[in-house]
């Protein structure tokens, strides 16, 4: 495993509750298609192999989604199968990546969500390969944003400084700050102001930079860092579980990126979109002459507008709805504004509250 100087890490352990209930626990938004026949995951993986071999990609998920993943990808050797004891946030979840890795000779990591629609895979590629060759040749912390076409209060926001050089076409900048959700008018100014990218969760690094970034930004974990170790190298399962549960709840921005000062950021100009709730679906499924996303099954709609369906086994019948989510699936069925889609993960955290996590 790990043959050479590039490896890809795919963080697969999201249960994508703001797609529920499309999205459930036993198959969540990563293993869904939105676009095509391939799953998210499986696009994702498709993309990697374009330049990283199937056996330098690993994928870190859930015990829970472990044994599901390995189905979905019968491809990808079983020992690149990274299962997390517990979810601890993305920090913890990459530090766990790393420690599989440092000893193969410092291999420069892509780190990518493995729920995101990519539409220009080439263009995604000469992107990742530019930023792994900064990574390979300096001791930075790179980092992918999006180029931002609307003032979106969903998305953490990167704020970019110097141009500092280009390699294969890609423009790398120093960061200034990282900044978190902002409200309406904030994300106008930002837009307007052209030097702000939206924050996509994609990394490239080498695992020593970050393993020391770690051991600078965040005691909790480091205090971990050689129980951690021996757990990896002695392959101990249970020693792993023990030091994992005493993980902080940490994202990786909020830990190390947001703290750093040897950070670079990419602008990706490759059509993302991490279709984060069910408002995405217009931007990626066309609409009606209405303005209604109709996606999959059958549906009727009689003066009905601008309304998001999703059909599973009944007909969907509507009249004179508007500005509507509304998706039926096998036992759910969900009624919902657009504005309140995010809104839709509360749903969630009450059928747990309740017991009702058949429905999950």
């Amino acid at each position: 495993m790990i043959e050479n100087k590039l490896c890809a890490v795919i963080m697969a352990g999201g249960t994508g509750e703001r797609f529920w209930p499309k999205s459930r626990a036993a198959r969540p938004k990563q293993l869904l298609c939105f676009t095509g026949k391939d799953s998210l995951l499986r696009g994702t993986i498709n993309r990697l192999q374009k330049w990283i071999p199937v056996e330098n990609i690993l994928v870190v998920t859930t015990e829970k989604l472990a044994a599901t993943i390995e189905l979905h990808l019968p491809e990808l050797p079983r020992q690149n199968m990274i299962v997390e004891p517990v979810g601890r946030n993305t920090a913890p979840c990459l530090l766990l990546a790393a420690l599989h890795v440092e000893n193969k000779g410092d291999p420069v990591m892509v780190i990518v969500p493995s729920d995101h629609v990519i539409q220009q895979n080439d263009r995604f590629v000469s992107i990742m390969k530019a930023a792994s060759s900064v990574a390979a040749a300096s001791d930075v912390l790179v980092t992918i944003g999006i180029n931002p076409t609307s003032p979106e209060t969903g998305y953490g926001y990167i704020m970019a400084g110097q141009l500092l050089t280009t390699e294969g076409g890609a423009r790398i900048y120093s960061v200034i700050r990282f900044v978190e959700k902002p409200d309406r008018l904030t994300a106008e100014k930002y837009l307007a102001e052209g030097n702000y990218y939206w924050n996509s969760g994609m990394f490239v690094w080498r695992p020593s930079i970050l393993l020391s970034s770690v051991q600078e930004y965040l005691p909790g974990i480091t205090k971990k860092l050689p129980q951690m170790r021996r757990a990896v190298a002695d392959n101990n399962q249970e020693l792993m579980n023990a030091c994992y549960h005493d993980m902080p709840n940490i994202s990786i921005d909020y830990g190390v990126m947001e703290k750093a000062k040897n950070v670079l950021v990419i602008p990706g100009d490759f059509g993302w979109d991490d279709i984060g709730s069910w408002a995405a679906m217009e931007r990626i499924a066309p609409a009606d002459a209405d303005g209604n996303v109709l996606v999959g099954g059958e549906c009727l709609n009689i003066n009905s507008e601008n309304c998001i369906i999703e059909a599973q086994s009944k007909l969907v019948a509507t009249v004179g709805v508007k500005n509507m989510v509304i998706v039926e699936s096998e036992d759910v069925i969900l009624i919902c504004p657009k504005e309140r889609v995010q809104d839709i993960k509360s749903v969630v955290n009450q059928l747990r509250l309740t017991g009702k996590e058949k429905y999950i």
